[in-house]
């Protein structure tokens, strides 16, 4: 087989795989409206399982929720490999292309570029984290929420294309697809397959495809996310799993005495998950919440009391460890979530003459985005309501990545602070009347979520680690003129 005929079956290939990633961005983007609908209203069923507390429902949602998200996958892998396809292959004066000029692909291309960095808001393992857990609903709507948005925002720079909707397969097939018109040596046809090859290469890496992701962010995500603070947050997890354990069992033995103490044991056990879930900050509600519980224990009579402050004593010293391994953990995961949000929106499109990502246009909107706190999210979904207000001081566009940058972060607090103070006094009034702890509970369904997390960085991790290596050479791979 001749050089040239080589370099044609090789650019066919590339130009094929391009024209099906292209068609199946161009597909989701035209059912993005209902894709968005459906997830809407699966926002809508969740929050309301949430407040009637019909659990047996949540699976079915959710088992739609999946379906959902397994489309969105094969639309964020084609806008992943789009970002890293060469515009430069696709040129006029190298072939000609069935149905369509080389030069039209070019445009469907950038624009996959320029918001691709928004892919990483996805790195997320859908199966393990939207996992049917009653407890956890609030963050499973805050999450959806977010790929909402983010979907949004990319079909809108894709639709912004001048990519047209002609179909290939109406066209002759005896016709090939890319008819090579080039007149160039075979040296020049060699250094031309050779960089194909390349390229070829380059977007079948997924290593490769998520460090252009993170760009000048990925060698900070390896440092953000290294030793020892790894190790660190694995055994927190751990030891969080021993917690709920130990937690049940006191609630066993306080259902069998209910006289000796168990009263002020429950709520001595009860400030030690309250510690883990609200600390820090929270130094007030603690007090509160001690002197309670000393209350309720002085009505289990004199016997109850000396029991209960030697458990207060056993407890009190746990409260001061979960306090400070709660900090150090939610230390340690504001680092992390904080790299990946500058990662997904501060990076700018990869390939060359990619138009420069939208930045916030007014200070006013950062200030009232920033303006909504962290004590405003016991009700996750409210975020969103919250974050709409801030329409009046941008317009749609602006508004609109304001609301997924904030939205993004905001994901740290919906997983720590999603539950309600009250809601946690009323589990320890009836632990003693209850075959299992509510509370032991909550912290395993949030340890699943935090699992996934981590499960999911660790991944990321591996995955920089091996792509960083060679991201400076594909960089100049892509950026090279496919015409010598």
């Amino acid at each position: 087989m001749d050089i040239r005929t080589q370099l044609q079956d090789r650019l066919t290939e590339y130009v094929e795989d391009t024209l099906r990633y292209i068609k199946t961005v161009r597909d989701f983007c035209d059912q993005e409206e209902e894709w968005s609908s459906e997830r809407k209203a699966e926002i809508k069923k969740m929050s309301d399982i949430n407040e009637n507390q019909q659990e047996e429902k949540l699976d079915a949602v959710l088992a739609d929720t999946l379906m959902g998200l397994k489309k969105l996958e094969d639309f964020l892998d084609a806008v992943e490999k789009l970002t890293v396809t060469s515009r430069h292959v696709f040129s006029e004066q190298i072939f000609l292309l069935r149905g369509e000029s080389p030069e039209s692909l070019q445009s469907v291309i950038i624009a996959a570029g320029t918001d691709a960095h928004l892919l990483i808001h996805f790195k997320r393992n859908a199966e393990t984290f939207f996992r049917p857990i009653l407890q956890n609903v609030n963050v499973l709507v805050f999450q959806l929420d977010c790929y909402v948005l983010n979907a949004e925002q990319l079909c809108r720079r894709i639709r912004q294309s001048s990519f047209s909707s002609g179909d290939i397969s109406k066209h002759k097939m005896d016709q090939p697809l890319v008819q090579l018109i080039l007149t160039a040596s075979e040296n020049t046809m060699n250094e031309m397959l050779h960089h194909l090859n390349q390229l070829c290469d380059i977007r079948k890496d997924q290593n490769t495809r998520l460090a252009f992701l993170f760009q000048e962010n990925a060698q900070k995500f390896i440092d953000v996310f290294s030793e020892p603070r790894r190790s660190r947050m694995w055994q927190f997890l751990s030891d969080l799993e021993e917690t709920a354990v130990k937690l049940n069992e006191m609630k066993k033995g306080a259902s069998i005495s209910t006289v000796a103490g168990s009263s002020v044991g429950i709520v001595g056990g009860l400030l030690f998950i309250v510690s883990l879930l609200f600390a820090p900050g929270t130094a007030g509600v603690s007090l509160g919440l001690t002197l309670a519980g000393l209350g309720l224990g002085g009505i289990s009579g004199v016997n109850s009391l000396v029991t209960g402050v030697t458990e207060m004593a056993v407890n009190s010293h746990q409260e001061h460890n979960a306090q400070s391994y709660l900090k150090s953990y939610q230390d340690d995961m504001r680092e992390i979530l904080y790299c990946l949000q500058e990662a997904a929106n501060g990076a700018v499109g990869v390939m060359g003459g990619a138009a420069a990502v939208v930045k916030h246009k007014s200070t006013n909107v950062i200030a009232a985005a920033t303006e909504i706190t962290v004590t405003g999210l016991d009700d996750t979904p409210q975020v969103a309501i919250n974050l709409s207000k801030v329409g009046q001081l941008a317009k749609a566009e602006t508004l609109l990545i304001t609301k997924i940058v904030r939205v993004a972060s905001d994901i740290l607090n919906a997983l720590f602070i999603g539950v309600d103070v009250v809601l946690l006094i009323k589990e320890s009034i009836s632990l003693a009347k209850a075959s299992e702890s509510e509370v032991s509970q909550l912290i395993r369904s949030r340890a699943v979520l935090w699992k996934s997390e981590l499960d999911t960085w660790e991944e990321i991790h591996k995955s920089l680690c091996i792509g960083i290596k060679t991201i400076s050479e594909s960089k100049d791979t892509l950026e090279k003129p496919f015409l010598p």
